[in-house]
């Protein structure tokens, strides 16, 4: 098996992979509707990584529980997708930003990985 930093290179922070992480600060919002609420607690309790290219689901899960000390099934859901590269310029020369995988890991509720609070 592969060390674990060479499967999992860090979380993603972006502002779209945050609205995965508590929002009991928004539930209180009385103008957020009914259905932004349902679609905010569906949502909850996700954590993005990027990951290695050629690491399975299996492989991440096993990193993911022995580098930040998570307990058995409490991993409940990992889904994987490649980010394509974004074409770019400068000048007349043209090419593109790098693929890379993106694990987003579905906790079970009410449990939170404390290195990344």
């Amino acid at each position: 098996m592969r060390d674990n930093y060479r499967i999992i290179y860090g979380p993603v922070i972006s502002e779209k992979s945050s609205l995965g992480t508590d929002m009991s600060d928004s539930d209180s919002d009385s103008d957020a509707s009914a259905e932004d609420k349902k679609k905010r607690k569906n949502v909850a309790n996700r954590r993005t990584f990027e990951v290695a290219m050629d690491a399975n689901k299996i492989e991440i899960r096993k990193a993911l529980e022995s580098a930040f000390s998570i307990e058995k099934n409490k991993i409940k859901k990992i889904t994987t997708q490649i980010v394509p590269g974004k074409p770019k310029r400068k000048g007349r020369t043209s090419g593109f930003t790098r693929e890379w995988k993106k694990a987003v890991v579905t906790l079970v509720p009410d449990y939170t990985i404390r290195d990344l609070d």
